[in-house]
């Protein structure tokens, strides 16, 4: 078998790029993407548009040059490259094409697998929800995105572990514990009026019957409501396939060195200074827009402050980079928390992503919800409705930053338009007629992949190609929607190509052996996809 370049993207950037510098002493960067129409080829780059101030020659000359240049050195891989539309388009050959099949089937672990991260150590925090009730469906889109990214990155090369914060202290849960008081007292008969900032929902019942039966003690009410529903939430992410590396709590960090090195810290770099009682944090001194609050006049600390001192922690841990993915309410912390991390000497060590609404629809309504009032929508639900797989399936569908409709009915169709059926029928297809070969005693084999000579066969085998640039790009954009946008363009290339055309065919073994190689390896790229958003590969539908 000729060898292709391990990643072919990056291989024809440095030949042009090295071409460039060669044969113009240029020096420019050089990004190839896959062309919107295979017509004009499978890669493209519009270097040359950048190139028109900087060049004496006319920027037809330099293309005509460069095309002549880069395709003496591509010849072995490519069949076209030209400039014709102003672009620089390459066009591989079908054994390129083929090579690239037998590279997915001789080790299906690893295609797809590129070191965008060369080691980079991250810390992935994601959800951190508050622990005062079950988990609704915008940490459930945060789960989706933040498992999803952690498995994304590891594949392309990163080193990231994944945290779950839990905020188990302070205002908040001393409203959450009046509320289970309020039940205590009335499963014993005691009428009370309901805490005024209280929680409401049915879930408190449950946990103050719990304290009743165990007969805990007043001093341990905070921990015990508290832990009780982090470990129902941590369980609900166990069912959404969903593990982390750590979970911290907040009364941790409150009892350990690092709310007191905060302070020192921002004390000797005199970063404070004191106003009517409490203690300021000169943010606006690095870019946010107002000075923080981190001591009230009570002697209390904020949760800024606390936060800050949970980060501190998390990066004298060793990570190179955090990144926090929030949610929609937080657009307000992002300048306020990279302002403390840089005065605590941790410039650029912070990425804030923010992960938008979900309505939910259900019947072409959509549900309202409410945490305080006890109206919510929780994952749980939404688990016992659609499933693991097609809730996150669902929540990948759009960009993070972008609002997400989520139709819970859509989402429970057995057929092509729920396109998490969609994709996965896809895997299970392949693997019907892998098994319906075998039956005829018909194989997968490479050595007549020549005959793959359909427009659909190419289409397949140059979708497979993209599958690492995908990885890539995903990895680097922080943005898992790239795999279910690649996963549902295979599958419409797919599903066309084996409805019009007959797979397996008992007078031409051959042809046959070479579609089902093809098959072979849309089964195999379909399932690692698949694996990196947490979602299944079934063989039955």
């Amino acid at each position: 078998m000729e060898q292709i370049p391990e990643n072919l993207k990056h291989y024809l950037e440095n030949i042009v790029k090295d071409t460039l510098k060669s044969t113009f002493n240029v020096e420019t960067e050089v990004v190839f993407e896959e062309t919107s129409k295979p017509e004009y080829g499978d890669y493209s780059s519009n270097f040359l548009f950048r190139l028109k101030k900087g060049l004496s020659e006319p920027i037809q000359t330099v293309g005509d040059i460069i095309t002549l240049e880069v395709m003496k050195k591509l010849q072995h891989i490519a069949d076209e490259v030209s400039t014709q539309t102003g672009f620089l388009n390459i066009k591989l050959s079908n054994k390129t094409l083929h090579n690239v099949l037998r590279r997915i089937n001789n080790n299906p672990e690893e295609y797809g697998k590129v070191d965008t991260g060369h080691g980079e150590y991250i810390n992935l925090e994601f959800v951190s929800a508050n622990p005062t009730g079950p988990l609704n469906v915008v940490s459930a889109r945060a789960a989706s995105v933040g498992d999803s990214l952690k498995r994304i990155m590891n594949f392309a090369g990163y080193r990231v572990e994944s945290e779950f914060y839990s905020n188990n202290a302070g205002r908040q849960v001393e409203n959450l514990v009046a509320s289970v008081k309020w039940w205590i007292n009335k499963i014993k008969g005691i009428e009370e009026p309901f805490p005024l900032e209280g929680y409401r929902g049915e879930y408190l019942k449950d946990i103050a019957e719990k304290i009743i039966e165990k007969k805990i003690p007043e001093d341990k009410l905070a921990e015990f409501v508290t832990d009780t529903i982090l470990n129902d939430q941590l369980e609900t992410l166990r069912e959404f396939d969903v593990e982390y590396d750590h979970v911290t709590k907040e009364t941790f960090i409150r009892e350990s060195k690092y709310p007191g090195l905060v302070l020192r810290i921002l004390k000797e770099e005199k970063f404070l200074f004191f106003e009517d009682g409490a203690t300021f944090f000169r943010a606006t001194d690095f870019g946010d827009t107002e000075p923080r609050v981190i001591i009230r006049r009570d002697g209390t600390g904020t949760y800024f402050f606390y936060d800050l001192a949970y980060h501190l922690y998390k990066l004298q841990r060793g990570y190179d980079r955090l990144i926090n993915i929030l949610g929609p309410d937080h657009h307000g912390y992002i300048k306020r928390m990279e302002a403390g991390l840089t005065a605590l000497g941790y410039p650029k060590k912070i990425k804030i992503m923010i992960v938008q609404q979900v309505s939910l629809l259900k019947n072409g309504e959509k549900i309202k919800m409410s945490k305080r009032r006890g109206e919510f929508y929780t994952l749980k639900e939404l688990l016992r409705e659609v499933g693991k797989d097609a809730a996150r399936f669902f929540f990948l569908m759009r960009t993070k930053d972008a609002h997400l409709d989520f139709d819970i009915d859509l989402a429970r169709k057995i057929g092509k338009e729920n396109p998490v059926y969609y994709v996965q029928y896809m895997h299970a297809r392949s693997h019907s007629l892998l098994k319906h070969g075998e039956e005829n005693s018909l194989y997968p084999k490479d050595s007549n992949l020549r005959l793959l000579q359909l427009p659909e066969e190419r289409l397949i085998m140059r979708k497979l190609m993209f599958f690492p640039d995908t990885v890539e790009r995903a990895a680097l954009r922080m943005e898992p929607h790239e795999i279910v946008r690649y996963l549902l363009q295979l599958a419409d290339i797919f599903h066309n190509y084996y409805q019009k055309n007959r797979i397996v065919n008992k007078e031409k073994p051959e042809l046959s052996g070479a579609r089902l190689y093809l098959v072979l390896a849309v089964k195999n790229v379909v399932k690692r996809a698949l694996s990196l958003i947490g979602v299944d590969a079934p063989v039955k539908m």
